[in-house]
């Protein structure tokens, strides 16, 4: 018994002092929990950690904001009204669905705790089924010189409906990704 104590001691003393310290901390970091991740991954460029942070952080924001739209009639209550018919890809396969506007919620602030559109994808049954939501501001709202970002991509600017706007499809997995414009698996079969 007291031989394995030694040599488990002795296997992690020299695990200990056998490996390297995982990467030099920037002097930027200052939150504690920031760094013992990056020394765990071993980032020597933390910046794509912090994205993927954010990415995570930002969808999962934007889903708790959401949750209760899945019943479209609460939707409704909050102010989102249906703005166009289901829209299909004319370019190939997929849509949008049917995207539901509030527009009491339109500024220049970007804030995924309230978006300003739901998308709903119709159902055999007649129902709508909550698929994603888009943060959008109004192009003549925007000060900026560049377009408004998210993710270190680019919002979508569409000039017909003067908004720049960002898909993001966190209630029904999307195939081409999550942040993609078009959602590949959507359809228009089942709207009136």
């Amino acid at each position: 018994m007291k031989k394995l104590k030694l040599t488990s001691i002795f296997l992690i003393t020299v695990l200990f002092f056998a490996c390297e310290p995982a990467t030099d901390i920037d002097s930027d970091v200052s939150d504690k929990s920031d760094r013992s991740i990056i020394q765990y991954h071993g980032l020597k460029d933390h910046s794509m950690y912090k994205s993927d942070l954010e990415k995570h952080t930002g969808l999962a924001t934007l889903r708790s904001a959401t949750a209760r739209y899945h019943d479209v009639k609460a939707a409704m209550e909050d102010g989102f009204v249906p703005v166009l018919p289901c829209q299909e890809n004319p370019d190939g396969e997929g849509g949008l669905g049917i995207p539901f506007l509030n527009q009491d919620r339109l500024d220049a602030i970007i804030d995924l705790a309230e978006p300003e559109v739901l998308f709903y994808e119709p159902q055999k049954n007649g129902r709508l089924r909550l698929i994603g939501a888009e943060p959008v501001v109004p192009i003549a709202l925007w000060t900026e010189d560049e377009p408004p970002s998210l993710f270190g991509q680019e919002f979508h600017r569409n000039d017909k409906a003067g908004l720049y706007g960002f898909h993001m499809w966190i209630w029904k997995h999307n195939p081409d990704g999550v942040l993609a414009f078009w959602h590949a698996d959507v359809s228009c079969e089942f709207a009136e």
